[in-house]
């Protein structure tokens, strides 16, 4: 009875319920998703930190079975998420069954999530015959390669940190979310965190990056030259970071296919931040609405105060041809007037070349955002003569109805 009752409680959903006991339903059920993830969270990184403190010998094979249960249960955690996911939808769009809400996008993520999950080092010794940069074949153990999967499991990160985020845990959006078609999902709250601090997020990507992709390195490292001494965490880290900034210095390069591997992964990440850095730095430049005004209007008085001064040239190179027509000598007179034209001419230039810079200033000032404003005032203004004509009006026929009456 108690199992019914506690199935009734959080997984049985009744049609009939109205607008305020689905969201206390669906509170429950969020309430129950942040304790899954949670423990996937839990589960994930203590296999984690177990697969990379592991070493050779028999308590290597005790951490690897303890690393398979803690899989297991990872799993288990998995189904059950997306078992609680699909009866918040259910909830949302007032039906009973969960296969309904399953899409086909829904069950390859599913699928994806149990696969890169259920990747980590076995218990055992299993090797693979490997070619390595040489062109011979050597026998490499699959810990490696199940170990670098393995860290695939960080992207759990996002959902701990995205059920414990701030946007969750405000009731105004997870009910605005259970009535609208924005969904609040582990990828809205990504976006939403590079929208409000873009900078300290790529820092955060960049360096997490680097970290990780370090520790494959030495571990690729480790495992093709089989000797502590002659690999550390610096010569990995040298190499990383020249990778990841696409240099080339010629003290180091990968010999292994592992650490290649590791290299390309590590250059085509450097290249996407490279260009998300570039974005970032573009959008921080450009000027805000005010400054554009602000500067707009400093060019427009600068402007001003040229055209008065090449206006006033017009009129001064004019009176010259006038005064040099007047001369009785006449090749002063020719001298001077041919001055005072080509004066006259550069000032006329002056001011066609001010006129344009003007219209580039108008062309810059206004924007989206001016136009829909003076769109705004265009259709109010309209509407209040629309309201003030049909007072009119209605006047009009009252003080025709009195005329009428009175004869």
């Amino acid at each position: 009875m108690g199992t019914i009752k506690f199935y009734d409680q959080w997984f049985h959903i009744d049609s009939d319920m109205d607008l305020g006991e689905r969201l206390k339903r669906r509170k429950e059920l969020f309430f129950f998703r942040k304790m899954i993830v949670q423990i996937m969270f839990t589960t994930a990184m203590f296999g984690i930190v177990l697969m990379v403190t592991s070493k050779n010998g028999l308590t290597s094979q005790i951490i690897k079975s303890i690393i398979s249960a803690t899989t297991v249960l990872l799993l288990m955690t998995i189904v059950f998420e997306y078992y609680v996911d699909a009866k918040i939808k259910a909830l949302d769009m007032g039906v009973t069954s969960v296969i309904t809400v399953m899409t086909s996008w829904n069950c390859f993520l599913f699928c994806l999530e149990i696969v890169v999950c259920s990747l980590h080092p076995f218990p055992g010794n299993f090797t693979m015959s490997h070619m390595v940069s040489n062109g011979k074949y050597a026998d490499v153990s699959l810990d490696a390669v199940m170990s670098f999967l393995m860290i695939a499991r960080l992207y759990l990160v996002c959902k701990f940190i995205t059920v414990h985020s701030w946007l969750m845990n405000n009731r105004f959006a997870v009910s605005f979310d259970a009535i609208s078609q924005v969904k609040l999902s582990t990828l809205f709250y990504v976006k939403a965190v590079m929208l409000r601090h873009p900078f300290f997020s790529l820092i955060l990507i960049m360096t997490s990056s680097v970290i990780v992709s370090t520790w494959a390195m030495h571990a690729c490292r480790l495992y093709h030259i089989n000797d502590p001494r002659r690999s550390t965490y610096m010569d990995a880290l040298w190499l990383v970071v020249i990778s990841f900034l696409t240099l080339s210095c010629g003290e180091g390069h990968p010999r292994s296919f592992c650490q290649r591997y590791i290299s390309v992964y590590s250059a085509f990440l450097g290249i996407i931040s490279t260009a998300l850095l570039v974005a970032l730095i573009g959008k921080y430049l450009e000027q805000s609405r005010m400054e554009r005004h602000l500067f707009n209007f400093v060019s427009r008085v600068q402007k001003s105060a040229k055209r008065k001064k090449a206006a006033a040239e017009v009129i001064k190179n004019t009176l010259s041809m006038w005064k040099s027509k007047c001369r009785e000598d006449p090749v002063s007179s020719t001298c001077g007037r041919r001055r005072s034209r080509d004066k006259l001419t550069r000032s006329l230039e002056e001011m066609k070349q001010i006129k344009r810079d003007f219209e580039d200033i108008d062309i810059s000032t206004i924007g989206l955002a001016d136009v829909y404003h003076v769109t705004e005032n265009v259709y109010d203004r309209i509407e209040t003569n629309v309201e003030n004509e049909m007072k009119l009006l209605n006047r009009l026929h009252t003080l025709k109805e009195r005329i009428t009456n009175r004869r």
